[in-house]
């Protein structure tokens, strides 16, 4: 779905729409979906892996758009929502919506990883709380959210 790759979001039920507590990561509250105009939102990502530079697995998020019927909008309304939907949404967000559909995977629970089966017997485990990194260069966000 997702640059004809697979991708994959939580589905509408009450439990998953409702806000998710970030105050372990000093953060506020995310929802990974909602209701926007007359369309559902949902947060979603596609995962790949890749050889080069060196062997890893790579996580690309995205934003899908439903109508009513839960049915996915088509290609050209799905761009023209996440182009108006998203585009306030800064690095920040981003990250935090990140956070927020981690924890989901992990039943809304703070744990240290999540394994992934990539086999009946073998998992990659992926560490789920980011650790920070200094650089001499910087960006400045914008403060309007």
């Amino acid at each position: 779905m997702a640059n004809d790759l697979p991708a994959y979001h939580f589905k509408w039920t009450y439990e998953n729409k409702r806000s998710v507590s970030l105050k372990h990561f000093k953060k506020g509250r995310r929802t990974i979906m909602g209701r926007v105009k007359e369309d559902y939102w949902f947060y979603g990502i596609s995962s790949a892996a890749a050889l080069y530079p060196f062997p890893h697995y790579k996580f690309t998020h995205h934003i899908f758009f439903k109508n009513d019927d839960l049915i996915y909008l088509d290609s050209d309304a799905q761009h023209q929502r996440r182009r108006s939907f998203a585009a306030g949404w800064f690095n920040r967000k981003w990250l935090e919506t990140l956070f927020a559909f981690i924890k989901m995977l992990n039943g809304n629970e703070i744990k240290e990883s999540i394994d992934f089966p990539v086999d009946s017997q073998k998992f990659l485990s992926v560490d789920v709380v980011p650790f920070e990194l200094w650089s001499e260069h910087g960006y400045i966000e914008p403060t309007n959210e």
